[in-house]
């Protein structure tokens, strides 16, 4: 009995599936974007913010060309089908969490992986816990 009333509503679970359809449309649209900028590097498109890819070293350089399809891929996965698109989009952040962690802690780096792995917490928070729950009402 006391157990019934932690469980979420149907109004509540209708709410929270609502905000996570938001929320993933929200994240593809954002890594699609993250690809296109990478693919906008390795075009040589004049872009504030990103340096030129000659200017990169080779790791950077093929970290650039390996994430702008992964991202791109990742981002319409994700976008599409948000089951089988949720895992590729998954194994994205992950790699790019352990590439920003891998690198130099003074260029900033760790926050953006600190950031990443807050979205990821947040993702798997209101994709998979509220199925946990199923329609207990």
């Amino acid at each position: 009995m006391i157990f019934q009333k932690l469980l979420p509503s149907k109004q509540l679970n209708a709410r929270i599936q609502i905000f996570s359809n938001y929320f993933i449309r929200l994240l593809a649209v954002m890594w699609i974007a993250k690809g296109l900028v990478g693919w906008g590097v390795l075009l040589g498109l004049a872009m504030p913010i990103v340096p030129e890819l000659t200017t990169l070293s080779d790791t950077d350089q093929f970290l650039v060309m390996i994430f702008s399809v992964f991202d791109l891929v990742a981002g319409v996965a994700l976008w599409l089908s948000p089951q089988w698109g949720g895992v590729v989009w998954l194994v994205a952040v992950v790699a790019e969490i352990l590439r920003q962690l891998g690198t130099d802690p003074s260029s900033g780096r760790v926050m953006i992986g600190a950031a990443l792995l807050v979205v990821l917490v947040i993702y798997v928070t209101i994709r998979f816990i509220p199925s946990a729950f199923g329609d207990q009402n």
